[in-house]
């Protein structure tokens, strides 16, 4: 049986479907329910209660080795997996460090005055409960006072309120400095475009022209965008768009035309969107 591959992923599911006893790639490899980085065990997969649960480290050690522990966990995506400090001989041992991971996010949850999410932390305590249960260790299931989730519900739903109303203030905010920001593109705009379009140099700021205009240079149509192509194969394409053919899909230099939007009055060609009116005045002025 082969047990040296070029392929990480390769070796991380077969150690986590347990294909075989042992497999490497490079520094990477398995022995039996033990995954490796080198020769550091970051993983063990534990049979408990008829059900399989993988144990993996949750320690860094090195660049190289966290992304061996990735490799592994993507195979585990059907297999319960606990990320977990205390090491990954001990399924109830992992059980406790979450057991104390998820009680402190909620406790967290029911008092930060930020923007915490305490649905969220009750979710965790379910999942927790539902798997401790399934592995036969429901002593340890996280039973919190009823009392503190009412609580702990109704200061969420304080947040909640308080936090749409400050979205809405920043939302306002953003909004305005958004619509200066545009007014003040306008008047770049308003200024550098005229300028190009007598030949002068392109300002950045007609990256922001929706639709794009162009210009004749010597052979070339060049776009407010930055883009440029040959005359000649403009014209060709003008002339198809007054003849009503299709030109969707078609290609100008390089260019895939996506379609004309009679409606919008412009020609897509790439992530440009031209101005039809504007091209057929430059195109037919100099044809």
């Amino acid at each position: 049986m082969k047990t040296v591959f070029s392929s990480q992923s390769e070796v991380a599911h077969r150690w986590a479907n347990q294909v075989q006893e042992h497999a490497r790639s490079g520094p990477m490899s398995f022995t039996g329910v033990y995954a490796y980085s080198y020769n550091t065990a970051i993983g063990r997969l534990h049979t408990v209660n008829g059900h399989t649960v993988a144990v993996m480290s949750d320690i860094y050690y090195s660049s190289t080795t966290c992304k061996h522990g990735v490799q592994f966990a993507r195979a585990l995506s059907h297999i319960t997996t606990l990320w977990v400090k205390c090491g990954i001989d001990n399924v109830e041992e992992a059980l406790l460090e979450y057991q104390d991971r998820f009680l402190d996010n909620l406790i967290c949850n029911a008092t930060s005055s930020l923007n915490p999410d305490f649905n969220h932390a009750l979710s965790n305590l379910k999942w927790f409960n539902n798997l401790a249960n399934k592995l036969g260790y429901k002593h340890l299931e996280l039973i919190v006072d009823k009392e503190l989730i009412e609580v702990g519900k109704e200061y969420q739903r304080f947040r909640n309120k308080r936090n749409k109303a400050l979205n809405a203030v920043k939302d306002e905010e953003r909004r305005l400095k958004e619509e200066a920001l545009a007014k003040e593109r306008q008047v770049r705009i308003d200024e550098s475009l005229p300028l190009w379009l007598t030949g002068g140099q392109r300002d950045s700021v007609l990256n922001y022209m929706h639709p794009s205009f162009i210009r004749v240079k010597e052979d070339r149509v060049e776009t407010t965008g930055g883009a440029s192509v040959g005359l000649k194969e403009a014209n060709i394409l003008m002339d198809a768009l007054l003849a009503g053919k299709k030109v969707k899909g078609t290609q100008i230099n390089g260019y895939t035309v996506i379609g004309f939007d009679r409606k919008e009055g412009t020609v897509k060609i790439g992530c440009h969107s031209i101005s039809f009116d504007q091209a057929y005045s430059v195109l037919r002025g100099v044809k």
